[in-house]
């Protein structure tokens, strides 16, 4: 069995903790879990419209801060109630394998007595309501392979729900890539 290092980031800084995942697969060879937790902010898929995404008058209040991270996928909300994780590795084939991914997690809750389900959508879901997205990012000219989700266990739903939906509503032509929306 291949040794995986554990780094557990100790800043609340989105910008950071983005530019750290993108270090470590940039610049580290290791095989790395990578945890973390970050202060309110909202954080869009690499292919995502921040004004189709999110509520930007927020922003201009300094309520949370905005980032764009490295993978595709959603919009997602980040507090001190979500614990982010990343598995950083070097893969040379089958790059995409969420399932690889996501069961160890979907198994860690389940021996903490926390019964899920994963979704065809590759989210994990406790009693209906969705806890866990998870998006992947390849760099193919290193080999390398990110693949990243939160956990929610005591996030400001209220915060959460006003924060990755926009107030207004724009008309924009765009080809970006638009969340889907599951219940948390």
């Amino acid at each position: 069995m291949k040794k995986v290092k554990i780094h557990i980031s100790t800043s609340h800084d989105v910008y950071a903790n983005l530019a750290l995942e993108e270090y470590l697969v940039t610049q580290s060879n290791d095989d790395i879990l990578l945890f973390y937790i970050n202060s309110p902010s909202v954080v869009i898929g690499k292919h995502q419209n921040p004004w189709k995404e999110v509520d930007l008058t927020l922003r201009n209040e300094k309520k949370h801060t905005i980032a764009r991270r490295l993978s595709g996928g959603g919009t997602v909300y980040h507090d001190r109630g979500n614990i982010n994780f990343s598995f950083i590795r070097n893969k040379n084939q089958d790059f995409v394998n969420f399932k690889e991914h996501i069961i160890p997690i979907s198994a860690a809750l389940e021996k903490l007595g926390i019964r899920n389900i994963i979704s065809p959508r590759n989210d994990i879901f406790v009693n209906d309501h969705k806890v866990s997205g998870n998006a992947e990012h390849v760099n193919s000219k290193l080999g390398r392979i990110l693949h990243h989700g939160t956990l929610l266990y005591d996030s400001d739903l209220i915060r959460l729900n006003g924060s990755i939906r926009p107030q207004k509503k724009y008309e924009i032509k765009t080809h970006a890539v638009n969340s889907v929306r599951s219940p948390v």
